[in-house]
């Protein structure tokens, strides 16, 4: 049996192919099985938040451990108007048909998130995903008519532990069936 390449350089130089998907609020699945894209991606960043456990004799530390609680992040893009409703809470119930409104009963829904990253000196690509992310930011609009370029919308998140107890995935498209991978992100 032929063993694969180990790639031991990625270049994350370009983030593509962001998609989101939802999660039903009562039930917790997701809601379909499509994907929305998620727009034209600038670029996405992720933290990790800690909880440091001491352990203490006689008023000093002797020994920590760290444990993941969230990651917290990023992104910048230019969203289709049918994710930013979704994204902001936007909602027509109870108006007339094309009408949306932002009202004390905003329903912003937890997130599966995916996008393709490609190392451009070689070509290679990554998939990642973050099982379950919830936006955190609050609805802003600004207009500005003296810009020169359409400005990207800036999204920060958090992101939870999924059934698997995971906050986030990965996996290079060498490694994996990029079919069935590439597909089911």
């Amino acid at each position: 049996m032929a063993t694969k390449n180990t790639i031991e350089e990625f270049n994350e130089c370009k983030v593509t192919q962001a998609h989101v998907n939802t999660y039903d609020r009562k039930t917790g699945a997701l809601t379909n099985g499509k994907a929305n894209a998620m727009g034209c991606t600038g670029k996405i960043n992720l933290s990790s938040e800690y909880k440091i456990i001491v352990k203490n004799c006689e008023g000093v530390e002797v020994k920590n451990v760290k444990k993941l609680v969230k990651l917290t992040g990023n992104i910048s893009l230019h969203m289709p108007l049918s994710i930013a409703r979704i994204v902001y809470g936007l909602s027509n119930n109870g108006l007339k048909s094309g009408v949306y409104a932002l009202g004390d009963d905003a329903n912003t829904p937890n997130m599966l998130f995916t996008a393709k990253v490609i190392d451009l000196f070689t070509d290679e690509e990554k998939y990642i995903s973050i099982p379950k992310m919830a936006i955190t930011t609050g609805f802003i609009k600004e207009i500005d008519n003296s810009s020169e370029e359409v400005a990207e919308v800036e999204l920060e998140f958090s992101a939870y532990k999924d059934e698997n107890n995971k906050f986030y995935y990965e996996a290079l498209a060498s490694e994996v069936d990029a079919a069935t991978i590439g597909q089911k992100w």
